[in-house]
């Protein structure tokens, strides 16, 4: 059976990560706002095993996979792409681009 499901070759997608320093990811950490509903935030956060997370507000989080430049994807997600800007320093701001549709966040202070 496992023979079987690794020739399928996408039964277990291996999404990229490309390193990223703890100052780069602190920077990152956070609250952003996109609405003005209390639900209308997501919170990136670390999980109990220190990963990079993403999560709505009353959703479940998503593990974070770096493609550099700050873009990542969500796990499960592989065509969804997440910015943050500005490229260094402390984020203001994450877009989620999702083909056409795209939602912007600001920092929530």
């Amino acid at each position: 059976m496992v023979r079987y499901l690794e020739a399928l070759g996408d039964a277990e997608p291996r999404y990229s990560n490309e390193p990223l320093s703890e100052t780069d990811a602190a920077g990152l950490l956070g609250s952003y706002s996109f609405g003005a509903g209390l639900l209308d935030r997501m919170v990136v956060s670390r999980n109990t095993r220190g990963a990079l997370v993403i999560k709505r507000e009353g959703e479940p989080e998503r593990n974070l996979f770096h493609h550099g430049a700050r873009v990542f994807n969500p796990s499960g997600a592989e065509a969804v792409r997440i910015r943050f800007e500005p490229a260094s320093g402390s984020a203001t701001a994450v877009t989620v681009m999702d083909g056409p549709l795209q939602v912007r966040s600001s920092r929530a202070l």
